[in-house]
């Protein structure tokens, strides 16, 4: 497994029920690139199609609560993008208190993911 030089945070919104998930990760090429994401210490691989120009689709297997790693390799094996990412998902509904009033817990988490972008030095 290559080290990342690139370390990019991803946050989206996710349907709990739905198939599929649009990510905001725009590939350049339209090809087959192989999704592979960790989580609790397990990898999970899956080819998935993406479309040049177009947002990443992927299957609506991770955890809505959870940060997720996630690389995407393109054939001769490099990362897209030479990046890997932290996809952090928030559900498209709003957790409500007792009296029926939305709580503003996702909002704040996912205004503070958005400003979570960085890159790190490879280790050597």
């Amino acid at each position: 497994m290559k080290c990342c030089a690139n370390i990019e945070v991803v946050c989206y919104f996710v349907m709990p029920c739905s198939d599929v998930v649009t990510i905001p990760i725009i590939p350049t090429e339209t090809e087959t690139l192989k999704m592979v994401s960790t989580f609790n210490r397990t990898n999970y691989a899956v080819d998935i199609e993406v479309q040049a120009g177009q947002p990443i689709v992927i299957p609506n297997s991770l955890n809505e609560y959870a940060n997720t790693s996630v690389r995407f390799y393109k054939a001769d094996g490099s990362l897209l993008n030479d990046t890997c990412y932290i996809l952090v998902a928030f559900p498209t509904f709003l957790p409500v208190d007792q009296e029926g009033n939305t709580l503003n817990i996702v909002s704040d988490r996912y205004d503070f993911c958005l400003s979570m972008s960085f890159t790190v030095e490879t280790l050597r």
